[in-house]
């Protein structure tokens, strides 16, 4: 590892000029992988926390700043009062019921492409669910599938829910795998309709980046006795304040897409 305080002072200086590039924190990331990694002086755990503060990991920071091997602690005075200024000054905005500083996120791995998940009929299976005298079916997911690629991101599968209106047959067990591998690899479809979509609370930013930074939180598919397949995907979008909008999908289309602050 490179001297820890003027390397750690010269990404200070980049990430403040360069207004947060992507390359910049890619840099103060890395640096955080390193330093986690080894056992840490105070000088190092005053880094790692200012670290994770500069990246909107406030409550991290602050329990690092609160350990047995905080700079707190250290026999420096210099070392206790700068580490001291900045749990205060953590704390200070950790009790704000209004949270003002950005989480950053590395993007590296989201941008990386994700191979589909290929699902056979045996990753799916059927149970019955009564509502009042209607009866629907629910399709869920085998024990041994844990995640499904969605926009080029790892979903948990217990963040999908499926309902269908017509007991399934295998054409529509088909149809739905089908329609998972068509979500995985949306991205171009999902930009394109992104920016003609008249929506309040919508960035400005439309560049690949922003793709990237989108978070799926649910997906929520209803088919109707048509067969045909409605989709709701809740997304988190990075670029914008972490607001999330809601993607409506009918079949093989995307149909809506709304901001929502409140999410």
């Amino acid at each position: 590892m490179k001297e820890p305080v003027p390397y750690f002072t010269a990404l200070i200086l980049e990430f403040e000029k360069s207004g947060a590039s992507a390359e910049s924190i890619n840099k103060l990331f890395d640096l955080l992988y390193e330093l986690r990694k080894k056992n840490r002086s105070h000088q190092e755990q005053y880094i790692l926390a200012k670290t994770l503060y500069l990246l909107g990991s406030h409550h991290e920071a602050e329990i690092i700043l609160e350990s047995d091997e905080s700079p707190v602690h250290s026999p420096r005075k210099k070392e206790q009062e700068r580490s001291l200024k900045l749990l205060q000054e953590i704390r200070k905005e950790n009790s704000s019921p209004f949270r003002t500083a950005k989480v950053y996120r590395d993007l590296r791995e989201a941008a990386s492409p994700k191979k589909i998940s290929l699902l056979s009929l045996d990753d799916l299976k059927t149970m019955q669910d009564h509502d009042g005298n209607r009866t629907t079916y629910q399709i869920a997911f085998s024990d041994s599938v844990k995640n499904i690629i969605v926009c080029n991101k790892n979903v948990t599968t217990e963040w999908i829910n499926v309902f269908s209106e017509n007991q399934p047959d295998e054409f529509l067990m088909m149809k739905l795998i089908f329609h998972f591998e068509w979500l995985a690899g949306i991205k171009n479809e999902l930009t394109e309709f992104y920016r003609t979509a008249d929506t309040d609370y919508k960035p400005e930013k439309t560049d690949p980046d922003w793709f990237n930074g989108l978070e799926v939180w649910d997906v929520m598919i209803d088919i109707d006795l048509e067969n045909t397949i409605h989709t709701e995907i809740l997304i988190a979008d990075y670029y914008n304040n972490g607001y999330s909008f809601c993607l409506t999908l009918k079949d093989s289309a995307i149909i809506d897409l709304q901001y929502d602050p409140a999410l």
